[in-house]
């Protein structure tokens, strides 16, 4: 068994927004401090900094050292022997995991292939927070940046699609009722015939729906010809639509704030989205867990 398939499947992984942070701390350059001597040093000097906020701790890679540091309103009246420091505001991805599978979690990112796979910028500095919460249940949370957001449009044929369809109340209720969706689609994929790529999955759904039958989310695979649909699935005729694709990578719980993201840069450039029609989401790993997700939003291409 690979080093992948028994560390990334123990890890939490969400996308965040995270604000800017000013923190002010110790730094230790080129590793001449190892961590725990260095959260010594900032634990037992924490009442000369000023403006602290909270009761977390930062331990942030930075070009040329490790900074151990607290958060603070602002950077001002700096102690001796310190620095203050400014997390500019940022897309996270954040990867949780058990506090023993440290080595294998740096082991794993430490794999140009890892890194690429979650698209995370190793030119920016990365941090852990030592919350309380988190070392009390044993737990290490680490945040990689994100590569600036790669967005592009791209037109699409018609697609004819086989799956399965579901419907809730609200996006909680999608969230919840998707991933399972999927699994049934999965172990019920050799009843399609005329799959075009057997392990491309696809969710596709009305942003505005205006009729009973548009209500729904449908977890399908592609196929060449609808010639027959499977009992309990339906099939889907996607018209040929242009569209704006990024990336979500993480829980699928998140994934709506990787499409504020997407709906942002689409009326950043100028382009429209269609709500009355079908969208798109091709999944390269679906599951309960993490996922990745290229999201296909429509809209009007002049």
């Amino acid at each position: 068994m690979t080093r992948q398939s028994e560390t990334e499947p123990s890890m939490q992984v969400r996308t965040v927004v995270i604000e800017k942070i000013h923190l002010v701390g110790l730094l230790s350059r080129d590793g001449l401090k190892k961590e725990p001597e260095l959260r010594g040093e900032l634990s037992a000097r924490a009442a000369e900094i000023a403006n602290r906020t909270g009761e977390d701790e930062y331990l942030v890679i930075i070009p040329g050292g490790l900074l151990a540091a607290v958060p603070v309103t602002s950077i001002a009246d700096v102690p001796d022997g310190m620095m203050g420091y400014t997390l500019m505001g940022d897309e996270y991805v954040s990867f949780s995991f058990e506090a023993g599978q440290a080595a294998a979690f740096w082991d794993f990112f430490g794999k140009p292939e890892n890194l690429a796979r979650y698209h995370l910028d190793t030119e920016k500095p990365r941090f852990e927070i030592m919350r309380e919460a988190l070392q009390l249940s044993g737990r290490t949370e680490v945040y990689f940046p994100l590569k600036e957001r790669d967005v592009k449009v791209v037109v699409l044929p018609e697609l004819k699609l086989i799956g399965i369809r579901v419907a809730a109340a609200d996006a909680a209720g999608y969230a919840e009722q998707i991933p399972p969706a999927f699994e049934r689609l999965r172990a019920r994929r050799e009843e399609i015939a005329g799959r075009v790529e057997p392990e491309k999955l696809y969710g596709a759904f009305y942003v505005s729906s205006e009729t009973e039958q548009e209500e729904g989310y449908w977890a399908c695979a592609e196929v060449e010809d609808i010639l027959s649909v499977p009992e309990g699935m339906e099939a889907v005729k996607v018209p040929p639509q242009s569209y704006a694709v990024t990336d979500h990578r993480g829980q699928i719980s998140q994934i709506f704030q990787t499409y504020e993201q997407l709906h942002k840069w689409i009326a950043d450039k100028g382009y429209e989205r269609v709500l009355h029609a079908w969208h798109l989401e091709q999944y390269e790993a679906a599951g309960r867990g993490a996922v990745i997700v290229h999201l296909h939003d429509t809209i009007t291409v002049d």
